[in-house]
């Protein structure tokens, strides 16, 4: 390119040596600019993703507390009605029928007690209703069939299947419990278990439940939008989907589906703030994800609310930028060029008159 300059006549040569020096200036600055904007605009989204996360955990969370504060009250409860004398199971079957009466959104409130451990009385309620054959007090209301009913729990004593009442018996502690499978109106959908124990003198005699469908969720996940196509979805502990706000086809699968990296999986069932950028399967670009954990009550396990942007909304703004630079830069080239063809011409004139001269 030197080569096919000095072959010009001088006041060519003179222009296109000024403007190739101020070509690069200018392809240099707008690469800086360029990079500089992606960084601001990539901080900026991520900071945002973050922010977002951590606001929509805490709607959930205030959300998911009010069936936890309603166990824990039942619980409280109960513990007063055994410390100062015998609570009539048929009281407490009218509680927890009214609980699920004033909230829609619950699928089902129950208890579960110890054998003989209520009023010592077992024996003599053996079949009732809310009863089995050991007549121990296992009440389950619910709308499982569209108007409300009890039947007792089934399989509370068998490990694995009794989890949801073994566990936190055992423990002594607030629980929530992963998805699980259930039957709502003939359609199979996923709901999860928050359950408080009930204890006298110490001891764990007992323990109250709330049920809630998935799907409940759903109108808060719907309201997770930032940067024009950023949304939220809800995880569970143990990785699976819980909530999706436009693919309820994902809810239930786990989060090696979609390939998350074991680090963010991780993050997930301790309960922390996690970060990744990779290929989301739902828009088949690449986005960045920011966790944030959800916590409910004194449950020991976290759920997570995470955010999605794809990367190219992230940079679309620091484009924009580069673009505006490329045009209002090749405009002042432009306007360099004029002044300095003029400038040129003034100057060399003068010189081109007396080389002619002498010539």
């Amino acid at each position: 390119m030197l080569d096919k300059i000095r072959s010009l006549g001088l006041r060519p040569r003179m222009a296109a040596q000024i403007l190739f020096v101020a070509v690069l200036a200018l392809f240099v600055s707008v690469l800086y600019i360029g990079y500089q904007a992606r960084v601001s605009a990539r901080h900026q989204a991520e900071e945002a993703a973050k922010e977002v996360a951590r606001h929509w955990a805490t709607v959930i969370q205030a959300d998911m507390q009010v069936a936890m504060d309603t166990a824990r009250a039942l619980a409280h409860t109960m513990e007063g009605f055994k410390k100062h004398g015998l609570p009539s199971r048929h009281m407490i079957n009218g509680m927890l029928k009214n609980i699920l009466e004033e909230y829609p959104h619950f699928v089902a409130v129950w208890t579960c007690w110890e054998p003989n451990a209520l009023d010592g009385r077992d024996k003599a309620f053996a079949n009732a209703a809310g009863h089995d054959s050991s007549g121990r007090f296992v009440p389950y209301w619910s709308r499982l069939s569209g108007e409300l009913n009890v039947q007792p729990l089934y399989q509370y004593d068998v490990p694995g299947n009794g989890d949801y009442y073994q566990i936190p018996l055992r423990s002594g502690r607030e629980t929530i419990f992963d998805p699980m499978k259930f039957e709502f109106n003939g359609e199979e959908q996923l709901k999860t278990t928050m359950v408080v124990p009930i204890k006298f003198e110490g001891k764990s005699i007992g323990v109250v439940g709330i049920d809630i469908p998935l799907k409940s969720f759903e109108p808060i996940i719907k309201q997770v939008r930032f940067y024009e196509e950023g949304y939220g979805f809800m995880v569970a502990n143990n990785g699976v989907f819980a909530a999706h706000p436009t693919r309820w086809s994902n809810v239930g699968k786990p989060m090696e589906f979609f390939e998350f990296q074991p680090e963010s999986i991780q993050a997930v069932k301790q309960g922390i703030e996690a970060t990744e950028l990779k290929l989301s399967k739902t828009s088949g670009e690449v986005a960045f994800y920011a966790f944030s954990p959800i916590r409910i009550g004194y449950a020991d396990k976290a759920w997570s609310l995470v955010t999605n942007i794809p990367q190219p909304i992230m940079y679309a703004r620091a484009n924009k930028l580069t673009q505006q630079a490329l045009v209002i830069g090749g405009m002042g080239v432009l306007f360099l060029a004029g002044i300095v063809w003029f400038l040129i011409g003034s100057g060399t004139r003068p010189i081109l008159g007396m080389a002619n001269t002498i010539r």
